[in-house]
């Protein structure tokens, strides 16, 4: 997403970016070095795909909390270059900086809040996408070639998921919804690969879509979340015949994709119905081989599927949405 066009509390802090190269100079032959010790994570990589304001920072959140899973960090993310390294810092400053010699009052997980998938605090989720840029090199559009998959280094991204894996003995739990397109290559290189799916209700996940490019952009022309295939074929629709159809390509691309997955490889879940039990997600990774122990049996979370724009865009989509049926 472009960071011109995007308002001044979305843009990224330049003086920021330009430490990333500098340390990655430092650290990355360290990190490669270390790596030779690592070849594939032993136990399952937990990836949640989905559309873009679907529920999946929230279902992330929750995940995180119960202290079944290595996820990335907001710490971490500055880290996307040599993230095992990263993690053992974050290990020595956070974690394990019990007696609050360093930080003090981090109550890492104590909120399900986040703006546009952003979250606050060292130890909140993040999306990691700068590590994902790195092996899969996206241009104009999501989807990646079959040559360009091959092209990914699957060695070296293997390698960095184990090393985690075995640094924090937990198995890995990342968003992987910049590859709803190339499921079917994560599954077929990454082992024990289990996908968690979650799925909102069309008109409210674009009605979501449409409110994000708002608050991202200050408008509702400019394009949000990754571009689908049929992105340029788009280009002249209006933004409420975008939305739905972004959300109608994202997916059928996870949908098509997982029809061949084994049942005890994906979990599938409503974002309304994870809203008013989530801990039903926890039962359901438990029956697939997962140990989950997360004690949280009154929680429930706000479900967002109600009208929340102008009613003249609301009825657009909807007449649109009922059009295409």
């Amino acid at each position: 997403m472009n960071n011109i066009n995007r308002k001044e509390s979305h843009k990224k802090h330049e003086d920021l970016e330009r430490i990333f190269p500098e340390l990655e100079l430092i650290l990355g032959s360290s990190e490669e070095e270390l790596l030779k010790a690592y070849s594939n994570p032993a136990k399952k990589v937990y990836l949640i795909v989905g559309c873009a304001r679907s529920g999946s920072t929230l279902l992330y959140q929750y995940l995180a909390k119960t202290g079944y899973f290595m996820y990335p960090t907001n710490f971490l993310s500055r880290f996307y270059y040599a993230p095992y390294i990263g993690y053992r810092l974050q290990q020595a400053l956070i974690d394990f900086d019990l007696k609050g010699e360093v930080f003090q009052n981090l109550d890492a997980l104590s909120n399900f809040k986040s703006n546009l998938g952003k979250t606050k605090g060292p130890k909140q989720p993040h999306e990691f996408w700068y590590f994902w840029n790195r092996f899969f090199k996206f241009k104009n559009l999501q989807q990646l070639s079959q040559k360009e998959m091959k092209d990914v280094n699957w060695s070296l991204f293997l390698k960095e998921l184990h090393a985690l894996e075995e640094a924090s003995n937990r198995p890995i739990l990342l968003k992987a919804m910049n590859l709803n397109w190339n499921l079917a290559d994560l599954e077929q290189n990454i082992p024990n690969v289990h996908f968690i799916y979650i799925k909102r209700d069309v008109l409210y996940n674009a009605q979501s879509l449409l409110i994000a490019r708002k608050n991202f952009y200050g408008n509702y022309d400019e394009w949000y979340s990754f571009k689908t295939p049929n992105y340029y074929s788009l280009k002249k629709s209006k933004p409420t015949v975008q939305v739905i159809e972004q959300v109608l390509a994202n997916n059928k691309a996870v949908e098509n994709s997982l029809k061949s997955v084994k049942e005890s490889n994906k979990t599938i879940i409503s974002y309304s119905d994870f809203c008013n039990n989530p801990n039903n997600l926890i039962t359901d990774l438990n029956s697939k081989n997962a140990n989950i122990i997360y004690k949280n049996s009154d929680l429930s979370f706000e479900n967002g599927n109600n009208i929340k724009i102008d009613s003249l865009l609301y009825d657009e989509m909807l007449s649109y949405l009922t059009k295409i049926k």
